[in-house]
């Protein structure tokens, strides 16, 4: 199998294991910090064996991290491998700027990205045409 191959099975196999509701859940409140399994299922209202169940699955597919400490398993977000993931969806972008130029420089020659000068500073004003930032 190649390497390209495999990549492309992780991926699905994370997007399907993301394809339920509850491990959703699961890792909206792990990126936010760890749980032990009892804590997870207390905070979605669900068993433990359910949970124990979601958990299972999401760990196999390497989103979820469990770290042991005596007779205590804590859980944790695979980050990496949810971006390596999103990254289906991102594009890539090669651009070349003169020596020295600054950030905002390189930023201005990605599509997409919309400055404004206000007085003697700019500012980054939008994204993809979808302003706030």
């Amino acid at each position: 199998m190649t390497e390209q191959k495999e990549v492309t099975e992780m991926k699905g196999a994370i997007f399907k294991a993301l394809g339920s509701k509850t491990r959703v859940a699961m890792i909206k409140l792990l990126m936010i910090r760890e749980y032990h399994v009892s804590g997870l299922a207390k905070a979605l209202d669900i068993s433990v064996p359910v949970a124990a169940k979601h958990v299972k699955i999401l760990e196999k597919v390497g989103a979820v991290e469990n770290e042991v400490f005596g007779k205590t398993h804590v859980l944790s977000v695979n980050r990496e491998r949810l971006y390596e993931a999103m990254e289906t969806f991102s594009d890539e972008y090669e651009i070349e700027v003169e020596k020295g130029a600054s950030l905002l420089d390189a930023l201005r020659e990605v599509a997409g990205v919309g400055v404004k000068r206000v007085a003697d500073r700019e500012f980054i004003v939008s994204v993809d045409n979808e302003e706030g930032f």
